[in-house]
């Protein structure tokens, strides 16, 4: 097995988020996360076109049956 090359030090210098219920931040999604909350809810419409991807058929390949998301 061949040696591993030296580690270099690294710097995360950002980060983004988009989660429901308003958490714009890592504080807001730990606090969340540590109360249990619930944070699944509909996708909003303007964000795809559901009519195009949603179908009622389970059975239906390549159509989504839920447009809930969340963590």
């Amino acid at each position: 097995m061949k040696p591993l090359p030296p580690l270099e030090p690294i710097a995360i210098v950002g980060f983004a988020m988009r989660f429901p219920g308003n958490i714009g931040d890592a504080d807001q999604l730990w606090t969340a996360l540590l109360a249990g909350q619930d944070l699944v809810t509909e996708v909003a419409a303007d964000r795809w076109p559901t009519s195009d991807l949603q179908h009622p058929r389970r059975a239906e390949p390549g159509r989504s049956i839920t447009f809930a998301a969340g963590v």
